[in-house]
């Protein structure tokens, strides 16, 4: 049975990584060690798992059938453990968690040393950046993403969406005078998020559309670009927690809220239905964590899933 439970291993650490190395060297085994073992699994099930060839690496039907059960299997098992571990010493390892910065300053980092003390034995490298990619490509055990998302071999769980709101300094406007309407935006000045150049963005009769406006900066983050609006360098678009201590000290003023851009889902990713219980423990963490802030301040939502 350990022989077994060592080759299903293997197995998924071959379908997650898509090479034959990389699996090895998590196993701690030789690669001529992972194929033997791969082999004999295929031997006893009388079926042909993975389809090798010198340059590539292939799941058959057979295989991706047989991966999910594994997945199963292995969570039984530390589930199992688990109820023989429950000291928070016992729980140890690493985690490659990712997010949005904006999102790690104001929620996460101020409250992580409360995960860290509970859970002394795990560190967190916690990576940060507003524009995020595939979790499974990059090597993360989990992500917070924002945004929809791409097909992608990872499981996403809904948390809730994020409010968008419209603003300007009260400087900025007591120049430029207040937007009332639509038609009034390419009398201003925009702040550009350079990984979103169209333009303004509003919802008419529940399609996006965007406007033209001049811009004279770009910025590349979330907290550049609240900088920039209380600089009074021109209109934003951004999520409300962001700025909504600066709204409501009116040093930031919202406009047109009739034409808010569209509300952005925002989801749990990680790679696979089982990961180890020091990935399960961090979500369970930082789901409670959100989920308080989010009771604080509960206009920067518009859904909570």
């Amino acid at each position: 049975m350990t022989n077994k439970i060592q080759q299903i291993k293997l197995f998924t650490h071959i379908v997650e990584t898509g090479s034959f190395s990389r699996a090895a060297e998590i196993m701690n085994i030789s690669n001529g060690a992972a194929s033997r073992q791969m082999r004999d699994l295929e031997k006893s099930l009388d079926t042909a798992l993975l389809r090798r060839t010198t340059r590539s690496l292939e799941v058959t039907h057979e295989g991706r059938a047989y991966y999910e059960k594994c997945l199963s299997i292995l969570a039984d098992l530390n589930e199992f453990d688990a109820m023989f571990r429950q000291n928070p010493t016992n729980i140890s390892g690493p985690i490659r968690m990712g997010m949005e910065q904006s999102g790690a300053q104001h929620i996460v980092i101020p409250r992580l040393s409360e995960f860290l003390q509970r859970y002394p034995n795990i560190s967190v490298e916690l990576l940060t950046q507003d524009m995020l990619t595939n979790p499974l490509a990059d090597g993360f055990d989990c992500m917070l993403r924002t945004g929809h998302l791409l097909d992608g071999n990872y499981i996403a769980k809904p948390l809730y969406r994020l409010v968008k709101v419209n603003c300007a300094s009260q400087d900025y406007l007591s120049r430029y005078g207040t937007p009332m309407q639509l038609t009034d935006l390419p009398n201003h000045r925009f702040v550009r998020f350079r990984q979103l150049p169209e333009g303004f963005e509003y919802f008419d009769s529940g399609k996006r559309d965007y406007i033209a406006m001049p811009s004279d900066i770009s910025v590349n983050n979330l907290t550049s670009l609240s900088n920039a609006a209380t600089a009074g360098m021109g209109i934003i678009q951004t999520y409300r927690y962001l700025v909504e201590p600066l709204l409501t000290s009116g040093c930031l003023v919202e406009i047109l809220p009739q034409f808010r851009a569209e509300s952005l889902p925002v989801c749990l990713l990680y790679p696979h239905k089982s990961p180890p219980q020091r990935v399960r423990v961090f979500m369970n963490w930082l789901e409670n964590v959100i989920a308080e802030y989010i009771q604080k301040n509960p206009k920067i939502v518009e859904s909570y899933y």
